[in-house]
């Protein structure tokens, strides 16, 4: 899809840019129609009460990939979208880098305004994740070209936190991009052997979110869950440190807390990082990932605590993964 196209000349990139300026210029106009929509909601008392979203409905291309002008194309330039929100339930300034798509506009805007939906949703509200900001749904976006709009081929692809995987339907060739170390997506890894496990499993969960919808589409996120034990210290009379006694965590918590993780794809984790609110408590690389937090190190007694676990595996996905605890008050 790249490799057959021309390079761009120097009188082709003079011609993208102009385009591109025009495309600034024409936009001047929409920013002085929000404007004026701000300046009459606020003169009628309503501005507190609207929910601004402003977005598009694809990205576009100046030149990438040697495309000079297209959008309906799996990479970077052509998937991603502004998204920009005020009004009641977006905090100022909040810069969210979770993955989101097209289809959590509709559960957003149902939330907002208080409405049930009478239809099945494949999205999920954004207001949550403006509550929490340091939620992560664990989720893949599906992309699709499925009727060759724009004459560009068919195809489906998944991109995640880390990959994008393209399945071309016409030639049955593939796509696969690295984003942390690959951010313009140069090097094709469909056929590099080191890739082999991440590229199996995003071609099983692609299969699935070419089919799913609603809850189903949950179907793909990493299967792992955190379980928290008690550690409590043991008196001993010997010179040896002796081991302490771990037990699961009761109606509240008096001693230590040791984390770990559970569930049909540990074996996929690939890093995991454990808070408490905002403070960091530990990280580990290593099965089972486990990590033993002290009693100091825990909110003081008789408070509540979310202990979350913030899981990366090695076929891109991330999720958090939440426990509520309770300390014990004074005796």
């Amino acid at each position: 899809m790249v490799r057959d196209r021309t390079r761009v000349t120097d009188q082709g990139m003079r011609s993208i840019q102009e385009n591109y300026q025009q495309e600034l210029e024409a936009l001047l106009s929409v920013d002085d129609a929000v404007g004026r929509m701000l300046a009459t909601l606020r003169e009628t008392g309503e501005l507190d009460n609207t929910l601004f979203i402003y977005t598009s409905d694809n990205g576009f291309f100046h030149g990438e990939h040697r495309i000079r002008s297209e959008k309906v194309l799996p990479y970077e330039a052509g998937i991603r979208v502004p998204l920009l929100m005020r009004g009641p339930g977006v905090p100022a300034g909040a810069r969210p880098r979770q993955l989101v798509a097209n289809v959590d506009l509709a559960p957003t805007i149902l939330e907002a305004a208080g409405a049930t939906p009478r239809r099945l949703q494949d999205g999920r509200s954004l207001l949550g994740l403006l509550r929490d900001q340091g939620t992560e749904f664990g989720r893949e976006i599906l992309l699709e070209n499925g009727n060759g709009a724009n004459q560009i081929p068919p195809y489906t692809g998944i991109r995640n936190d880390r990959f994008l995987f393209v399945r071309h339907k016409a030639t049955g060739e593939q796509e696969l991009y690295d984003l942390r170390v690959d951010p313009f997506e140069l090097q094709n890894l469909d056929e590099d052997e080191a890739y082999d496990r991440p590229r199996r499993l995003l071609q099983k969960r692609l299969r699935v979110l070419e089919d799913c919808a609603g809850s189903a589409c949950l179907a793909t996120q990493p299967a792992v869950k955190l379980r928290l034990r008690e550690v409590l210290p043991l008196a001993s009379r010997r010179k040896r440190v002796p081991r302490p006694l771990v037990r699961p965590v009761r109606s509240c918590l008096r001693g230590g807390l040791r984390a770990a993780l559970y569930g049909a794809e540990r074996k996929l984790v690939q890093h995991v990082r454990y808070f408490s609110g905002r403070t960091v408590l530990g990280a580990t690389r290593k099965a089972p990932f486990r990590i033993d937090v002290k009693r100091a190190n825990l909110p003081p007694k008789g408070s509540a605590a979310v202990i979350r676990a913030r899981v990366t595996t090695l076929d891109g996905r991330i999720i958090t993964r939440d426990r509520v605890v309770q300390t014990c008050p004074e005796l």
